[in-house]
């Protein structure tokens, strides 16, 4: 067994069972009102309880996906020959990748849901 986790992309298995872990619980448990402490909480979705609902729902569910992405690319990296330093760096980038993307993909969501008030 420690073969098996010598050989995969440790990072993004961890950060990614993280992210499916969080991204189920705030999409079936989100926060229902606004605050600064939990949630996704950035200004334009603070804007109006609205835009935070949604947001909370969009993200979540960004954040699920992206999460069974990294765990599943992070096994698939088992099958790769590199080294596990070269693994672990690609690892650190998918997890960078999908914070970044999920973030992204909610603003520009927000952006088109609520394009007269933005």
């Amino acid at each position: 067994m420690d073969a098996f986790f010598d050989n995969i992309a440790i990072p993004s298995l961890y950060s990614g069972i993280a992210f499916a872990f969080v991204g189920s619980m705030l999409h079936f448990s989100p926060p229902s009102e606004i605050n600064g402490v939990i949630g996704y909480r950035t200004k334009a979705s603070m804007k109006s309880q609205e835009r935070w609902d949604f947001a909370q729902k969009y993200s979540a569910m960004f954040m699920g996906i992206c999460g069974v992405i990294m765990v599943a690319l992070s096994l698939l990296s088992y099958f790769i020959p590199i080294d596990a330093e070269l693994k672990n760096i690609g690892g650190l980038g998918l997890l960078l990748t999908s914070a970044v993307s999920m973030i992204a993909a909610t603003e520009i969501a927000l952006k088109k849901r609520f394009k007269n008030n933005y």
